[in-house]
């Protein structure tokens, strides 16, 4: 159990640590990575037939993983709750490759007004939305800059600036210096990457705007590409995607006739 409020509303927030941090994954792949492009000796094999219980990413799934948190944080900003220490320690992998958000300890609901909300919150990561840092106040966009950093991570396997002193990541932040991205990677992805972490909050996309643009591009990381199992997720969710993008249509007209209406007297 974490926490409650009674006011607005009834909310209770239950984190189940299920699984293992998907940090501590990617830094086993890195290492798995770089032991693959030297020659094994038998010895290194069988100790790694000892390790088949850890979890690993399957063929496919890092995808999965990037759209299934920006589904969960896209439902999280529906109800006005920001996060606000998204990062690669606060999301579990289970078994089955599923993705948690855990670690609500500074979220919050989002104020009418961004200037209430300009406290610094202690963070799990050093790459952090720029106007966290300002006095002026932030909004639930840090959580979509915050996201980039989860992304690059799946794509690389390594933390953004992994090279740089910590002390030093916030001033290139604020320098709108980012991480090199891989050359091998799609336009559609780069993208989304660099839309993300954008300098203006009001610039990035929201969660929703991911969760569309993954579906109707088909976005996928390299290590993903010609995955059956990516495939068939893409293709389950595109058919519900189309009774929703239906429905959402419907209600945008519904939405543009009440305003163009007018009351007689």
């Amino acid at each position: 159990f974490v926490g409650a409020v009674e006011s607005p509303l009834p909310y209770t927030i239950v984190t189940r640590r299920i699984g293992e941090k998907l940090s501590s994954i990617l830094k086993r792949e890195k290492l798995l990575e770089k032991r693959d492009d030297k020659e094994k000796k038998d010895d290194d094999e069988e100790e790694e037939e000892e390790e088949s219980d850890e979890i690993t990413i399957k063929p496919g799934y890092r995808t999965i993983i990037a759209y299934q948190i920006a589904s969960a944080m896209a439902y999280l900003h529906s109800l006005k709750i920001t996060h606000r220490d998204l990062c690669t320690n606060n999301i579990t992998i289970d078994q089955e490759n599923n993705a948690r958000i855990i670690n609500f300890a500074t979220s919050r609901f989002v104020p009418e007004n961004s200037l209430a909300m300009s406290f610094k919150p202690s963070s799990s990561t050093e790459f952090k939305a720029p106007e966290i840092s300002d006095m002026e106040g932030y909004s639930k966009e840090v959580d979509v800059f915050s996201y980039s950093g989860i992304l690059y991570e799946l794509l690389t396997d390594t933390a953004p600036f992994s090279t740089v002193k910590k002390t030093n990541i916030e001033t290139l932040i604020r320098k709108s210096q980012r991480p090199t991205l891989p050359e091998k990677i799609s336009s559609d992805l780069k993208n989304l990457i660099e839309s993300c972490w954008d300098q203006d909050p009001q610039k990035r996309p929201s969660f929703a705007d991911i969760v569309q643009m993954m579906l109707t591009k088909t976005i996928s990381f390299p290590q993903d590409e010609n995955s059956d199992i990516l495939n068939q997720f893409y293709a389950s969710k595109k058919i519900k995607n189309v009774d929703f993008q239906a429905c959402f249509n419907l209600i945008k007209k519904i939405q543009e006739e009440i305003t163009n209406s007018f009351a007689y007297k």
